[in-house]
């Protein structure tokens, strides 16, 4: 069975390096619910959406940026697959690691060109923003079900 949330982040604390760098999309959210602190808890945070987000401030989901600079398909036979988000963040991460500033250019404008545009609905507007109660409106007030503070505008 499932354990609390309380047990799960005692886990995490405990197999955690202190000296890790979080690599996700948006890992701010992450790091909130799962009560984390930065220099306590773990050294750093890369956000892939920072990584790739367009000159003219375009942010895409992290399943278009898979789709379209790795050719990987989301899961859809899923609401939510945690493990395909880890596996391609740390493919994402290692491919703009390894890019020079002309190919992230390069492909950040991939992102957005006409034959990748527009993305296709993200799972969070294909569940109506909500799968098992946790609200995935992180960036969009409109769609909001828990009355968080948006922070940050979400193009899709």
């Amino acid at each position: 069975g499932a354990v609390s949330l309380m047990e799960a982040r005692r886990r995490l604390r405990a197999v955690l390096p202190k000296d890790a760098i979080l690599v996700g999309q948006c890992p701010a959210g992450d790091v909130e619910w799962s009560g984390l602190k930065m220099g306590e808890d773990f050294e750093d945070t890369v956000d892939l959406a920072e990584v790739y987000r367009g000159r003219d401030g375009t942010v895409c989901s992290l399943q278009h940026e898979a789709r379209v600079l790795l050719n990987d398909e989301y899961p859809s036979r899923r609401p939510h697959d945690p493990r395909w988000d880890a596996k391609v963040s740390v493919q994402l991460y290692h491919k703009a690691a390894r890019a020079s500033q002309e190919e992230l250019e390069e492909m950040r404008a991939r992102l957005t060109s006409l034959a990748h545009w527009p993305p296709r609905p993200s799972t969070a507007s294909r569940y109506g923003y909500e799968i098992d109660g946790v609200c995935l409106s992180m960036y969009s007030a409109r769609h909001c079900t828990c009355g968080r503070r948006i922070e940050v505008n979400w193009y899709w």
